[in-house]
């Protein structure tokens, strides 16, 4: 689960807390795990995406954007050792949009980040607001977003 402070813990089925971490400095809004259940990825409004091995939380991998996060997803990975692709979505929130002056060009693309590097594999756009979701298709030929904008692509 994800916690307003930026904390993460894991559960068993009975509902006891096995291990906690605090990898995030702001609220984590998305969590999802991996196809194999082997790992786990975090969405915070710190702007980054994080990757934990699921058996001990330990982070295997750090992606940072220029916008607060609401979902991030990850495509399969085959070994321990294949960089892991993350799906990054959010953007400015709606609120704040109507309010600023600063521009949303971009802001509620999907980014396509790769483990060891520091630009996007890809962007995609689409949405006129936040993403609040993203999901990888297992068979890794694409993914579903939905937005503020009552759109699902």
């Amino acid at each position: 689960s994800g916690h307003e402070g930026g904390e993460i813990c894991l559960w068993n089925s009975s509902c006891e807390l096995l291990k906690k971490v605090q990898p995030h400095t702001a609220r984590v809004i998305g969590i999802q795990l991996s196809i194999d259940s082997e790992m786990v990825v975090s969405a915070s409004l710190d702007m980054t995406a994080r990757v934990f091995k699921i058996s001990d939380l330990k982070e295997r991998a750090c992606f940072t954007v220029d916008r607060p996060l609401n979902d991030a997803a990850m495509f399969p990975v085959d070994n321990d050792r294949a960089p892991i692709e993350v799906l990054c979505a959010g953007g400015q929130d709606a609120r704040d949009v109507a309010i600023s002056n600063v521009s949303t060009k971009g802001q509620f693309d999907i980014v396509v980040l790769e483990e060891g590097t520091k630009e996007p594999l890809l962007t995609f756009g689409g949405h006129f607001g936040p993403v609040h979701a993203v999901v990888a298709l297992p068979d890794q030929s694409g993914f579903v977003t939905g937005g503020e904008d009552g759109t699902v692509r």
